[in-house]
């Protein structure tokens, strides 16, 4: 016997939208059954509900290579806080960056180019977007990572799309003056 408890939360933003249910299967507890929760989405365009697996879950990790370069003059900045990952049918959540750039993210000097990792605690086949939140500065950054000068400007750039979503694990930013 199966009960929809929520029976339809859009989750979706922009031109695509997801439905939520949380459902029950309710067995014969006479029989040593148990009732077992589990979630369920729709997608736009089908009239198929399918059960979020276990690929979908935080409880799994993904390694994913960022990459990134500065083309152009005064430094970017990646304000880690505010830069975030979500996946097709979840929230935004905030990346953590290890460390040396934990609490802070990573800062790209012209002409430099950077390569990190970031952990994930989601699994790799998961359809990801990521947001990035980019500062560029009036001036290079200083050898101990200090930033002079004024901020210059503010971006929130997407990959690989403010739409799209990727299972790709080499995110591949690219030249982030072009944003600017």
């Amino acid at each position: 016997m199966r009960f929809a408890l929520l029976p339809a939360l859009i989750l979706g933003a922009g031109t695509a939208s997801v439905s939520a249910q949380i459902t029950t299967n309710l067995f014969d507890q006479a029989a040593g059954g148990s009732a077992v929760l589990g979630m369920e989405v729709l997608e736009e365009g089908s009239d198929t509900w399918r059960p979020v697996v276990a690929a979908e879950s935080v409880s799994a990790g993904c390694s994913v290579n960022l990459s990134a370069n500065n083309g152009g003059n005064g430094g970017i900045e990646i304000k880690g806080p505010n830069s975030q990952v979500r996946t097709r049918v979840g929230w935004w959540t905030r990346l953590y960056f290890n460390r040396p750039f934990y609490g802070v993210g990573p800062s790209v000097n012209p002409g430099e180019t950077i390569r990190i990792v970031l952990e994930l605690s989601m699994a790799c086949s998961a359809s990801r977007r990521y947001r990035f939140e980019l500062l560029k500065w009036s001036r290079p950054f200083n050898s101990d990572d200090t930033r002079e000068g004024v901020l210059v400007g503010k971006y929130m750039a997407y990959y690989p799309s403010s739409s799209t979503f990727t299972t790709s694990t080499d995110v591949k930013l690219g030249n982030l003056n072009r944003f600017f």
